[in-house]
């Protein structure tokens, strides 16, 4: 992604933030401040802690599938999570991330098809992660009628799901399916060289291949290590599960103990689901429209949204004001 459309995105970012600020505290706002002033700092920094524990955990994975430490530390790699949150954060479905964390990555002398394969391995162990939890979520619910489930959340969950399956099959089709994607791109040359968009036909085909059969190649060689499979899912659960502990830590911080740390976990997990079909960066809007028509079955309409403005602030503004001031310091090495 190019400078100015970077600048562009952060601008309607930092706009779309400010209209939700005043949508939310525009008619409490005396209430918002009161409720704000007597947070527990002690549940803030939890909720900090617990949320730098999912950054930490998530750039250790990076760390262990790229598994080159002689070119990339762990410091580094939880350095290039935030980058991939901050770009993840200013584009659309969050289709930024990945492909900027794979740019920095070889510009540590990673080989392009090593970096692609990293970062699209992991992905698709997150989001198989978030599936499960997801799903854990749904019948966690569905079983002790935390939140009620109106249509309008019924269809977000669906969508969200079916987003999040269809991105696993696709991604796990440009790593297992050799054969397959060899001829669609083997298709795509033919059809350009036929329409005169691409000369040496021959030649574009050979050199495709065969970054097909290194980046196969490299794929294998990172998914056939032993145990790595469990052991990335593992992370990833655990990792997501702090993530997702977060929500609890905040609604404590705010007063409020009617909620035990499952149902608040559950809460965010069914957000993230539903907001996984909101095409707008960060999916703003719905993000925070679910999350506090989740919780605010437990609380007054003030502290719903004191918790809503925190929540948001540490999992999604905070980490990406940090990815950007690393964007700017992490050109190419900071060790």
């Amino acid at each position: 992604m190019n400078n100015k459309k970077s600048k562009i995105n952060s601008i309607l970012i930092t706009i779309l933030m400010v209209i939700i600020l005043i949508v939310v505290v525009k008619d409490d706002y005396k209430q918002i401040l009161q409720i704000l002033t007597k947070m527990n700092l002690i549940f803030i920094l939890l909720a900090i802690l617990s949320y730098s524990m999912y950054v930490i955990l998530y750039g250790y994975l990076g760390y262990i599938t790229i598994n080159q430490k002689d070119k990339v530390s762990l410091l580094t790699s939880i350095k290039l999570y935030l980058i991939n949150l901050f770009f993840s954060g200013i584009t659309p479905f969050a289709y930024g991330g990945e492909p900027m964390q794979i740019y920095y990555l070889t510009k540590y002398d990673i080989k392009l098809e090593d970096a692609t394969n990293a970062v699209i391995i992991d992905y698709i162990l997150y989001q198989i992660s978030l599936l499960l939890i997801g799903i854990f979520a749904l019948i966690y619910n569905s079983l002790f009628h935390v939140y009620d489930i109106t249509l309008e959340i019924k269809y977000a969950l669906i969508l969200g799901y079916a987003v999040n399956i269809i991105g696993i099959l696709a991604l796990s089709g440009s790593i297992f399916a050799k054969n397959t994607m060899q001829k669609i791109i083997t298709n795509i040359i033919v059809f350009l060289s036929k329409i005169k968009l691409i000369k040496n036909k021959k030649e574009r085909l050979e050199k495709t291949n065969k970054q097909i059969d290194d980046f196969y190649l490299s794929s294998r060689t990172m998914i056939n290590r032993k145990g790595f499979i469990k052991k990335a899912l593992f992370i990833n659960i655990l990792s997501l599960s702090f993530r997702h502990l977060t929500a609890a830590f905040i609604i404590y911080a705010s007063g409020i103990y009617k909620l035990n740390p499952l149902q608040a976990f559950t809460a965010s997990a069914l957000t993230f689901v539903c907001a996984a079909f909101i095409p707008i960066p960060g999916g703003s809007g719905g993000t925070e429209y679910f999350f506090v028509k989740f919780i605010s079955k437990y609380m007054l309409e003030p502290f719903a949204k004191v918790i809503l403005l925190s929540w948001r602030l540490i999992t999604y503004y905070l980490p990406m004001i940090i990815g950007l001031i690393l964007t700017k310091t992490g050109g190419k090495k900071w060790e």
